[in-house]
């Protein structure tokens, strides 16, 4: 199955489970159940990869994912400032939701170029 879209993909930006785990512990203890040792121990191996945001979509009230969003600002400032929105998601539309990812989107584009201008 992957061969038919291997060109259309990077998968230099794949993260092992057992990279996700043994990553993510300075923030989400790798024993802890659910999707916080995954999210965070993946963003940590991304973000040596070269990745310049990143975006956490989280239900509303999702204790998992307001775990995520309360390491996400020590992960950011642990990486150089990346790029890192928090989103909880309830369903409704919001003009608020539209204008702050229109600011990642900017700071993503920003982050990469400086990125650029330093391995130059």
């Amino acid at each position: 199955m992957l061969k038919g879209i291997k060109k259309y993909t990077d998968h230099h930006k794949d993260v092992s489970l057992s990279d996700m785990l043994s990553n993510c512990n300075t923030y989400v203890n790798e024993f802890y159940d659910g999707d916080p040792p995954i999210a965070m121990g993946t963003a940590v191996a991304l973000s040596e990869r070269g990745v310049s945001g990143f975006a956490a979509i989280l239900p509303f009230t999702c204790m998992p994912g307001t775990l995520i969003a309360s390491v996400s600002d020590s992960f950011r400032k642990d990486h150089n400032n990346i790029p890192f929105i928090n989103i909880a998601y309830d369903g409704q539309d919001s003009v608020s939701l539209d204008t702050r990812l229109q600011a990642f989107v900017f700071q993503v584009k920003e982050y990469a170029m400086a990125a650029e201008a330093v391995e130059v």
